[in-house]
């Protein structure tokens, strides 16, 4: 039960997100969604963000035998992850799966994203989507340590959805956008509560670094 330093210190805590584009093209509907979730942040919600596209800014294949010369590209991008206190994952629906560099990228990340938030994303040019939300929630957090938010979004029928001018009569675009504020509260104050379990002592990586 929160105290009232408890509430004032949940209050206090700023937060700042994170959003992956898991998409491997240039210009991608990933993008445009990861930009227009990156307005509702900034704009109507006041929070700090970061933004990394891997269409445009790709990581290498992973691999643990990696020298650090060989890592450079993701020690560019680490020191943001780390530093945000919370996540937003973007990925497509590639043939019924998320895609490889969304893996490919959780897979460098190891302990960054440890006891923080994340929602996910899942992105359909028709009606699917469902399916890299499951694979990413079963797969995913086990040694990273992330913890995904119950609120998920599916934007399905893409290119209908989340244009710049806002159509009225399009039910569905008014739905999406409603949802995605929705769901975006939810994560910051997910980013809050998650700060008090970090700075608790609790947690300790260093004995127990992977999940079983």
């Amino acid at each position: 039960m929160f105290d009232t330093l408890g509430i004032a210190f949940h209050n206090l805590v700023m937060s700042n997100i994170a959003i992956i584009v898991g998409s491997q093209r240039i210009n991608s509907q990933s993008h445009r969604v990861a930009k227009y979730i990156q307005g509702v942040l900034e704009n109507q919600l006041a929070t700090s963000t970061y933004l990394l596209d891997l269409g445009t800014n790709p990581l290498p294949f992973f691999d643990p035998g990696l020298t650090i010369e060989e890592k450079t590209d993701w020690l560019t991008v680490a020191p943001k992850i780390e530093s945000a206190t919370g996540y937003i994952l973007i990925t497509p629906e590639w043939n019924g799966m998320a895609t490889p560099a969304i893996k490919n990228f959780l897979l460098f990340v190891k302990s960054s994203m440890a006891d923080k938030p994340a929602m996910i994303v899942s992105v359909s040019s028709a009606r699917g989507g469902a399916y890299p939300i499951q694979e990413m929630r079963m797969s995913s957090y086990k040694n990273t340590g992330v913890c995904y938010t119950p609120e998920h979004i599916i934007v399905r029928n893409v290119e209908s959805v989340l244009q710049a001018e806002f159509d009225a009569n399009n039910k569905e675009d008014e739905y999406i956008r409603n949802r995605i504020e929705y769901a975006s509260r939810v994560l910051l104050e997910y980013s809050k509560a998650l700060e008090l379990v970090r700075s608790s002592g609790v947690i300790d990586r260093v004995a127990y670094p992977n999940g079983m």
